[in-house]
Parts: structure tokens; C-alpha cells; sequence
């Protein structure tokens, strides 16, 4: 869990506050469409199945505000299983310069990959999908 390793929120999160509540509030689609946008930082939040899903999500899962607390290299010590940590740069719950760095202390047999450009919702591509495939597999 992102949390977990680094509980370093972005300031995007504090942008997307103001139109979730105003949504929460109002269920008025241009403020769905705009925290949707910051969540994703693409075009992926345009799409109709994506924005019908985290509307759903909004309007009917409760969700847990509070964070877990940050695990210690400690606690991982014993952990040898493969690892592949997958964060989003422009994630605004957890945004990869905070999780890949710490996750390299926590877990130095980790894998650790980047998605460029991307926020804390997206579409993997197809070579991503791929790689995270054959991970699975060697794993």
C-alpha cells in the first residue's frame, strides 16, 4: 500500500478537496469532472465509463480518511518475495518521488517503476500491462 511506505501527500490533494466537497455537496457533474481531472492529470478523466465509476465511487464507498501508518525497514527486513512498486508522478495522494526513493530504503530488492505524467488514477499502456505481466509470472 503507497500509504505505507511514505505518507507524503501532495499539494494536489489540497486543490481537489474544494471541488470533491463541492460535489459531495452540489452532485453537480463539473465538479466531479474537475476533481476527477486532478486525480488524473490526462484526458483519462473525459472518459464516460471512468467518470460513471468515480461517481459511483463518490456518491455510494465510504471511505477511510485516515492514512496507515508509515511501515519501517524494520518490519520488511524478513521480506525476501519479489517486489514491484508501481507510483504515478503526478499522483496526488502519493506521488512516486516520495514512494519510489523510500521504497528503495524499505525494500532494496525492489523494483521500482514510474509512471510518467500520471496521476493517482490512469490506464496502464500496453507495455506496461506486459511488463507488469511478466513480473507476475517470474515472480
Amino acid at each position: 500500500m503507497p500509504s505505507a511506505i511514505n505518507n507524503k501527500m501532495s499539494g494536489a490533494l489540497f486543490q481537489m478537496a474544494l471541488p470533491l466537497s463541492l460535489y459531495q455537496f452540489t452532485k453537480k457533474d463539473s465538479y466531479l469532472k474537475k476533481a476527477a481531472h486532478i486525480m488524473t492529470q490526462s484526458s483519462f478523466s473525459k472518459n464516460e465509463a471512468f467518470l460513471a465509476s468515480l461517481k459511483d465511487s463518490f456518491d455510494h464507498v465510504k471511505i477511510k480518511i485516515k492514512m496507515p501508518p508509515n511501515t519501517s525497514k524494520a518490519v520488511l527486513k524478513v521480506y525476501k518475495a519479489p517486489v514491484l512498486v508501481i507510483a504515478a508522478e503526478k499522483d496526488c495522494f502519493f506521488p512516486s518521488q516520495y514512494i519510489l526513493a523510500q521504497a528503495k530504503i524499505l525494500l532494496p530488492h525492489c523494483n521500482c517503476y514510474e509512471l510518467k505524467n500520471r496521476g493517482h488514477l490512469h490506464d496502464l499502456t500496453d507495455t506496461e500491462k506486459k511488463m507488469l505481466i511478466r513480473f507476475l509470472q517470474n515472480s
